[in-house]
């Protein structure tokens, strides 16, 4: 077990603060605004990302996030065995953010990798990303550390890639 598992000993849904508290830890907005921001290859625009937001994180699975969160169950407090798949992804979710120190991360529905658009992800034509950041500009401009992002790598056992939003850009309401 390493340092910072060690460290975690408990977690609950409730760790986030809230806006009104004075801990002195910067709001999830600022978290991860530091000089030493990972700076991701920019994909070219294709015909299929034109028109959609674009994310740069890893694939995963549902099977996957549920896997996760059974291995860092002893880290859970108040951990059920029994809970639905979705509740055990939302923890792995939070084991992630709280192990890597990347506090946006955000589970998103793709369509294909930018660079293969050609080949749709999942059995459904759609697959989920646990996205690092997108082309949206308040997300790139809170891109995590090189250190969180090299954490976060080992914890995910692969390599990030650029993704497809399953929704057009019209589906967001304009901020």
């Amino acid at each position: 077990m390493s340092l910072l598992e060690k460290s975690m000993q408990v977690m609950t849904l409730s760790d986030s603060v809230p806006p009104h508290a004075t801990s002195g830890r910067p709001s999830h907005r600022a978290a991860n605004t530091v000089p030493d921001q990972i700076t991701p290859p920019v994909p070219s625009i294709t015909p299929e990302s034109r028109d959609r937001r674009i994310f740069y994180g890893f694939d995963v699975s549902m099977p996957w996030l549920v896997e996760f969160c059974e291995k860092h169950a002893d880290s859970i407090k108040n951990y059920n065995p029994n809970w639905y798949p979705t509740t055990k992804a939302e923890f792995a979710l939070k084991v992630l953010k709280f192990l890597s120190g990347v506090r946006n991360l955000k589970p998103v529905n793709v369509l294909c990798k930018v660079n293969e658009p050609d080949v749709r992800l999942g059995e459904k034509g759609y697959s989920m990303c646990v996205a690092v950041c997108s082309s949206k500009k308040s997300s790139w401009d809170r891109r995590p550390s090189t250190a969180q992002f090299e954490r976060l790598k080992g914890l995910m056992g692969k390599e990030p890639d650029w993704f497809v939003d399953v929704n057009p850009n019209s589906f967001y309401r304009e901020d």
